[in-house]
């Protein structure tokens, strides 16, 4: 061992190069990602729009409809490896 720290794998890159393969990734990652990220945040408002009428509806209170959709979250958030598991008791 010569106490060396590996090379990283774009070394051998020359810096022009390097600088457009990361700009090509980053212009393909990012509306994708901003795509996916709208895409959660109107169905989260939806949730709360359909909170609005939807007690109403089927007559719950707030109580059962806070244990319903705690417990929803509880089995679904392990399934979701994006999970932040401080916003699966903040609903």
């Amino acid at each position: 061992m010569t106490g060396q720290q590996p090379a990283p794998f774009t070394a051998h890159l020359d810096p022009q190069h390097r600088d457009r393969v990361f700009r090509r990734i980053v212009l393909r990652t990012v509306p994708f990602i901003t795509v996916v990220y709208v895409i959660a945040w109107m169905d989260r408002v939806n949730v709360g729009f359909a909170k609005l009428t939807m007690l109403d509806d089927l007559s719950w209170s707030e109580t059962v409809y806070g244990a319903t959709s705690t417990s929803c979250s509880s089995c679904r958030a392990p399934s979701r490896p994006d999970c932040n598991w401080g916003s699966v008791t903040a609903r």
